[in-house]
């Protein structure tokens, strides 16, 4: 859709505007210049305000949720003036809270994954408004929606705070939609609907677990800089989005959003033997692939042959999954050799693989110092 201006009326009936880049501008600086029945824009939606005084709609959202927005002008914008607004179904950048953030007592730590951003095109005088934000979720079930309030922030530098007062907070089961209001807010910036993790993270996505190609690899679907991994309701010693799986049983995996930990992902069954060829203490003993000396100390050689023009991935894995070696290479010859450091290691006993499409060949490694 490229650029449109309008400057007479609209009425929304149904559909969603993909606006991408582009940009849809209504120049009638009236309230009733956009009406809706149904459907929404996705991306930036402008609308000129003249001396406006009561209610103006934001039909915003996702290529699949309706996330509108609606300003009621209390007290007048004195003057001309235009206003931007666009909705980004992503986390809010640089989040910073307050220590001890609260509103009457509610405790405010997170956002939801989204958030709303308001633009004066001219200098904004007077303008006292209340905002109502419509933010169709993805569940029918969300607990504690009276204790969620609308926060807002001058820019991504800078810190949540609370402007005006709270409203009302309501959740329609059927159409899945929050509703939630704020009074008497001044200023147009960047909005957010906070909540405590207890509340926010009912929404959040639960982690899902899957299998990487035919290895012992696993991993989480949800992006995060921090996870945590269980084995039988052990805890792992892996922070990162993968794991290798070295032995049998039921891995659950969580993840921080926005701060909050999610819930434990469905319990994930997995055996790694029939992903593995060898797995002898001697060595990797295929007939292609050797490791020797097994016990080493400083260094372990790794002897590969009759891979010409495979390409191979070499890995060293602590008995906690931890990666603790990791090289891609493409043989060119009829023999390949890497040597290993195991200088930086501790003693113990660790897991050698050579991955490539003829399978996974893998070793046991005893490092003693």
């Amino acid at each position: 859709m490229t650029n449109n201006v309008l400057t007479n009326t609209i009425t929304m009936v149904s559909g969603i505007a993909q606006l991408n880049s582009s940009v849809f501008t209504i120049t009638n600086p009236t309230n009733g210049a956009l009406q809706r029945t149904d459907g929404h824009f996705v991306g930036q939606l402008n609308r000129a305000l003249t001396n406006a005084n009561g209610s103006y709609l934001f039909p915003v959202g996702t290529p699949s949720r309706y996330r509108g927005a609606n300003v009621n002008f209390t007290d007048p914008v004195t003057g001309y003036t235009g206003l931007t607004s666009n909705h980004f179904d992503i986390p809010a950048t640089s989040q910073v809270f307050p220590a001890n953030f609260a509103d009457n007592g509610i405790p405010l730590v997170t956002t939801f994954d989204n958030y709303w951003k308001f633009e004066p095109i001219v200098s904004v005088t007077g303008g006292t408004y209340t905002i109502t934000l419509d933010a169709q979720l993805n569940t029918s079930t969300l607990a504690g929606a009276s204790d969620l309030r609308i926060i807002k922030r001058a820019d991504s530098s800078s810190p949540w705070a609370l402007f005006g007062t709270h409203g009302s907070a309501n959740f329609n089961v059927g159409t899945q939609t929050l509703t939630i209001s704020r009074v008497g807010i001044s200023g147009f910036s960047e909005f957010a609907i906070a909540g405590s993790c207890s509340n926010v993270a009912r929404v959040s996505q639960v982690p899902q677990i899957s299998q990487v190609g035919l290895t012992d690899t696993l991993q989480v679907n949800l992006n995060s800089t921090t996870y945590s991994w269980f084995r039988d309701g052990n805890a792992l010693q892996n922070t990162t989005k993968k794991l290798k799986a070295l032995t049998k049983g039921k891995y659950v995996a969580q993840a921080v959003i926005n701060g909050c930990t999610t819930d434990g992902s469905l319990e994930f069954t997995f055996d790694p033997t029939p992903f593995v060829k060898n797995n002898l203490a001697s060595g990797l003993a295929d007939g292609n692939v050797n490791l020797y000396p097994n016990p080493a100390s400083e260094i372990a050689n790794l002897k590969i042959t009759n891979f010409y023009g495979e390409t191979v991935k070499i890995e060293l894995v602590s008995s906690m999954g931890s990666l603790m070696f990791s090289t891609s290479k493409t043989i060119n010859s009829d023999l390949y050799e890497e040597a290993i450091d195991l200088s930086n290691l501790s003693s113990g006993i660790y897991q050698v693989k050579v991955i490539s499409n003829k399978g996974t060949f893998s070793s046991k490694l005893v490092v003693v110092k």
